[in-house]
């Protein structure tokens, strides 16, 4: 049986500062995160990434509209898709 959480996620907002001078980019949302078992050994650790418009400020918006990007970005990494066999 595994037992895992997300411990130790970081997230932060990065803009580019020449596009910042023009004022019209998008900014740069990412997720560092740790999957572990409950014994404490690492079973995937990654990064999850989306962007947003410069614009948008609120951040119970960003989280609300982009955050399940995020997830999902996660979910896709812990469980890719199975191949099907071509024969």
């Amino acid at each position: 049986e595994i037992s895992a959480c997300l411990v130790g996620s970081e997230m932060c907002i990065r803009d580019s500062p020449i596009a910042v001078q023009q004022g019209n980019y998008d900014r740069v949302v990412q997720i560092h995160y740790t999957l572990y078992h409950r014994n404490g050994e690492i079973l995937s650790t990654g990064i999850s990434k989306t962007t947003f418009p410069s614009n948008q400020n609120d951040i119970n918006i960003i989280i609300q509209q982009h955050f399940p990007t995020l997830a999902k970005n996660i979910y896709s990494d812990l469980f890719p898709p199975e191949e099907k066999d071509s024969k």
